[in-house]
């Protein structure tokens, strides 16, 4: 009987509400985690109502917490949404505040900034 793959454990260890983990790769500077929304309708980044896609933009990193010395980050490549209210906006992720450029403080996580780089393509 098989257990658990990579992906899926790397899943439950990160706990990142509202994403699947596509890939894991090890990288010079940590683990890199490729993930993607389990949701299909993207939410508006600043007041978080479902909204349709509009494009999608460049690949960025996010760095999680560390497990031990172990450095994670998080590859996503964010959409684009058309809002109602706010027009064409980031869509919302759960681990970053709108427009800004550290993670988002959550629930059994240390206070502390988290830095986001944009990947070239």
């Amino acid at each position: 009987m098989a257990g658990p793959s990579v992906e899926e454990v790397i899943g439950r260890v990160l706990r990142i509400q509202g994403m699947s983990v596509r890939g894991v790769q090890l990288g010079p500077e940590g683990v890199v985690v490729q993930v993607r929304p389990r949701q299909r309708k993207a939410r508006c980044g600043v007041c978080g109502r479902p909204a349709p896609g509009y494009d999608t933009k460049p690949g960025r990193l996010w760095r999680h917490l560390a497990l031990g010395e172990t450095i994670f980050w998080l590859r996503y490549a964010p959409r684009r949404v058309r809002c109602r209210e706010h027009g064409v906006r980031v869509e919302r992720v759960p681990w970053a505040a709108h427009d800004s450029t550290w993670k988002r403080d959550g629930p059994g996580r240390p206070n502390g900034r988290h830095e986001c780089r944009r990947q070239a393509h």
